[in-house]
């Protein structure tokens, strides 16, 4: 009897299937996915996407509790941090179209560099929300009507704080 002890601790969880864990069948694929893809590139010496770098990163996860819990506690996180980012994401849409209405038709080129096109625009107040370009983008406006840096603190202040 004390010689089946052992075998019966391991088959009374039979019921919990692989497929029921979401980690482990992840695990599955993403071991099938490996497997698939070094077969095709031992048959076509052809890798387009180094895929196995990016997939080190699941492994890591996968055999560490401590990484398991962060991710948890990040998923948790995320509607609050997808909240601010549509908000933040707002702030750019509206200044930057309302940037480029206002100083679009400038003839100063160094001006139509940062708000001649929408897009231009957009990207140019991305950069400015992180200040890395912050004058650079301000003074070609500032240069043509001094109370345009009302427009470009409003846009800071709203986007750091608001």
């Amino acid at each position: 009897s004390s010689r089946y002890s052992g075998l019966y601790c391991q088959v009374q969880d039979i019921d919990q299937v692989p497929w029921k864990s979401n980690w482990l069948l992840a695990y599955g694929v993403v071991n099938l996915l490996n497997f698939l893809l070094f077969w095709v590139f031992v048959a076509t010496r052809y890798e387009p996407v180094r895929v196995y770098r990016i997939l080190r990163v699941f492994y890591m996860i996968q055999h560490s509790s401590i990484m398991k819990k962060m991710l948890n506690a990040i998923k948790k996180s995320m509607p609050e941090v997808f909240g601010v980012l549509i908000v933040l994401g707002l702030n750019i849409v509206v200044f930057g179209l309302s940037g480029h209405l206002l100083f679009s038709d400038a003839d100063d080129a160094e001006a139509n560099k940062y708000f001649g096109t929408i897009n231009a625009s957009l990207w140019s107040l991305l950069v400015l929300i992180t200040t890395a370009n912050n004058p650079d983008v301000m003074i070609p406006a500032y240069k043509n009507n001094r109370f345009y840096v009302i427009f470009f603190v409003v846009f800071i202040w709203l986007g750091t704080y608001g």
